[in-house]
C-alpha cells in the first residue's frame, strides 16, 4: 500500500519554438531543458528532506514523483518544486520568447486502484498505470502557464486543517474524457503568478483581471477540505479518500479497501497469494499485508531463434 506524488512540467509553445528557431537552436534549448529544470528543483529541498526524483520525460514534458511517507511531504514536495519552476520561468523562459511552463499535480495509490509495473527489460525501471494517472496527465494538458492544476486527492491533503492555506482556487469545472463517470471535473489551482513578483505579460495579465474586478481569491481552507472529501466519497470507485497507513492525519483506508485490495492480490497472483480478515461493518478493520515481492514485472518476450 503506498501513496505518490507526481508533479509534472510541460512546455508550452514548443511547437512554434522549433518551427521558428535553427535546428541548432532548440536542440540546444530542449537539450539544457532536461537537466537545468531538475537542478533547479533539487536545491529547494533541504539537505536531509526526502525530495522528488525524475521520473520520466515524455516529449516536451518532464514528471517528477516521489512516494508519500506522511502527508506532510506532500505540502513541501509541491511548494520547492513550484519554487523551483519559479526560477527556471524567471531566469531560462522568460527570456526565450514564445515558450513558457505549465503544470499539473495529482497522487496515485498503489496497488487499488492503479499499477506499478517494474521493467525488467530496462534496467528495473518502474512506470505506473491506471486511472489515477490518467487523470493526472489529463490535468497537464488543461493547465496554463499560470494554473497548476491538481487532482481533488492532492487538494485533499493540501487543505488539510493541520497545514498552512495552500491557496487553491475554484475554477469553472473540468470536462475530462473518460473521467467520473461523464460528471464534470473540479477544477483546482495553486496561481503561478504570485502579485507582486510578476513583471511582463504575467503583471499585465493580472492587472487586468483588477481592471475587470474578476480577481481570483483562493477558497476557504476548511469549505474546500469538506469539498474534496464529499466529492471523492460521492463520486465512487475508482476514486477514494487518500490514506498513507499510520499518518497522523489520513492514516484510515477507506471502507472496503481491505476487499479491493485482496481482489487485487487475486487476480495478479491468484486466489491463494493473501488471506485477509472478512472487514467488519464499518470498515478500517486491520489491513492485511502485501506480500514483499508484490510488483508486476513486465518483461518482453524472448526472441524465438531462427
Amino acid at each position: 500500500m503506498s501513496l505518490r506524488l507526481f508533479l509534472s512540467a510541460d512546455l508550452a509553445g514548443s511547437t512554434a519554438f522549433k518551427q521558428n528557431c535553427s535546428a541548432n537552436e532548440w536542440q540546444n534549448f530542449f537539450g539544457e531543458f532536461y537537466r537545468q529544470l531538475p537542478a533547479y528543483v533539487d536545491p529547494k529541498f533541504g539537505p536531509n528532506e526526502s525530495r522528488l526524483s525524475l521520473w520520466k520525460t515524455i516529449g516536451d514534458e518532464i514528471v517528477f514523483s516521489a512516494g508519500l511517507t506522511t502527508s506532510a511531504d506532500a505540502p513541501r514536495m509541491v511548494d520547492a518544486f513550484r519554487k523551483g519552476v519559479a526560477a527556471y520561468r524567471r531566469d531560462i523562459i522568460t527570456p526565450t520568447r514564445g515558450l513558457d511552463l505549465k503544470c499539473a499535480g495529482w497522487t496515485a495509490g498503489f496497488p487499488v486502484g492503479n499499477l506499478e509495473v517494474e521493467l525488467l527489460e530496462l534496467g528495473g525501471q518502474f512506470d505506473y498505470i491506471g486511472p489515477g494517472m490518467d487523470i493526472g496527465f489529463r490535468l497537464v494538458k488543461e493547465a496554463t502557464p499560470r494554473r497548476m492544476l491538481l487532482c481533488v486527492e492532492l487538494a485533499y491533503i493540501l487543505s488539510l486543517p493541520a497545514f498552512p492555506d495552500p491557496g487553491i482556487i475554484v475554477g469553472t469545472h473540468l470536462q475530462l474524457k473518460g473521467v467520473a463517470k461523464g460528471r464534470q471535473y473540479p477544477c483546482l489551482w495553486l496561481d503561478c503568478f504570485p502579485s507582486g513578483e510578476c513583471a511582463g505579460w504575467d503583471k499585465i495579465e493580472l492587472d487586468e483581471e483588477e481592471l475587470q474586478g474578476a480577481r481570483r481569491t483562493p477558497a476557504n481552507q476548511k469549505a474546500l477540505h469538506s469539498f474534496c472529501h464529499a466529492w471523492l466519497e460521492n463520486i465512487g470507485t475508482p476514486f477514494h479518500v487518500p490514506f498513507i497507513e499510520g499518518d497522523a492525519h489520513i492514516g484510515t483506508p477507506p471502507e472496503g479497501y481491505t476487499r479491493m485490495m485482496a481482489e487485487v492480490i487475486s487476480t495478479t497472483q491468484g486466489p491463494e497469494a493473501m488471506h485477509l480478515e472478512e472487514e467488519p461493518q464499518g470498515g478500517n478493520s486491520d489491513e492485511g499485508s502485501l506480500p514483499e515481492d508484490f510488483i508486476p514485472r513486465l518483461r518482453e518476450p524472448d526472441t524465438p531463434s531462427r
